[in-house]
């Protein structure tokens, strides 16, 4: 009885999850960022920044604005020098406000918007009126074409009793499923976690980006491991420097070399760190958390949300093909319902 529980709970999961996530979450965080970009802009330090690079997307909108995108570099709260990426939609193109070159009024502040601690102070972002009453019409569309092609015909073959809808639901292979695909998430997460921590990339990069000194490590000795990724491999780098207050550290870090590395790895001498003033012994590589080149956590998650995606359609298809074949049609024109509203979302 336990494993049809289970079942259940996982297509309500499913049934909940889904609209609300791909429809009204974007919503939410939209108004969530909004309410912290306020209040960085009030409570933080003002300071300048430089825009490196510029570039304009997209054409202009009916109404003038365009959307941008750019690259600005200013000093951490430890005075050292970092970048960010900012996108947002320029109100007055033709002013000509974010050229290469030009200073920018920002706030840092100790809240963060995602892994950013600094924001804009003359770019808000807006509320995108048309954008959110689409996203509110496809969540209502969604919401209903469940409940009437699979939430009511559920209830009405369980005779309306909540005990027998869930006695519905015995079904070794969607067990089977659940099983597997919790063995592969937990695997999947202690390698993603692994991965990072090998190359180098800590969890906790947000410190080591607005709190972290620059500085040269000099390799004492390296060590090849055993793990390769991209082909790449693995190496460990022991390490000695000297900290602004003199005070010298031997560490060690990982990171991910490139065959054509490997050959030349014996002429390496230093490798570029940042370290926290507070605890020195903590060192990172520069190139992810100062200049932006980070593994894409936001694609990360939309390629790990797709696999999800697909494994909710795999589980329902598995539990309601194989126990309640009467609802074979209604849950055909369901999930057809769903994929189209899932690639409509994408698209917007």
């Amino acid at each position: 009885m336990m494993n049809t529980y289970i079942v259940f709970g996982t297509i309500i999961l499913i049934i909940i999850y889904w609209p609300y996530h791909l429809f009204l979450y974007p919503i939410f965080n939209h108004f969530k960022r909004q309410k912290k970009q306020q209040r960085i802009i009030k409570n933080g330090v003002p300071i300048e920044g430089e825009i490196i690079e510029s570039q304009y997307i997209g054409n202009p909108q009916k109404n003038g604005r365009q959307r941008i995108q750019i690259i600005v570099a200013f000093n951490n709260f430890v005075g050292t020098r970092i970048q960010e990426k900012f996108r947002f939609f320029d109100a007055q193109p033709q002013q000509k406000r974010y050229e290469v070159g030009n200073s920018l009024k920002l706030s840092l502040s100790k809240d963060a918007i995602g892994d950013k601690k600094v924001s804009l102070v003359d770019a808000r972002s807006q509320a995108n009126f048309k954008t959110f009453a689409i996203f509110l019409a496809l969540f209502f569309v969604s919401v209903y074409s469940l409940y009437t092609f699979i939430v009511q015909p559920l209830w009405v073959m369980g005779g309306q009793d909540l005990y027998t809808t869930i006695a519905l639901f015995q079904n070794k292979t969607s067990i089977t499923l659940i099983f597997w695909f919790t063995v592969a998430a937990f695997f999947l997460y202690f390698l993603f976690r692994y991965l990072k921590n090998a190359s180098g990339m800590k969890g906790n990069r947000g410190d080591f980006k607005y709190y972290g000194k620059r500085s040269i490590g000099h390799i004492t000795q390296y060590t090849g491991g055993n793990i390769r990724y991209n082909r790449k491999l693995q190496v460990r780098f022991d390490i000695a420097y000297t900290t602004d207050d003199g005070q010298k550290v031997n560490t060690s870090i990982e990171k991910f070399v490139s065959e054509f590395e490997i050959g030349r790895i014996h002429e390496m001498n230093h490798i570029d760190i940042l370290y926290l003033p507070d605890n020195p012994q903590k060192v990172q590589l520069t190139e992810e958390p100062l200049f932006g080149n980070r593994l894409s956590g936001v694609t990360i998650s939309r390629e790990l949300h797709f696999l999800l995606f697909i494994f909710s359609l795999v589980i329902m298809i598995a539990t309601f093909i194989n126990v309640l074949w009467p609802l074979t049609q209604n849950l055909f024109f369901g999930i057809s319902g769903l994929s189209l509203l899932y690639r409509v979302y994408l698209k917007v």
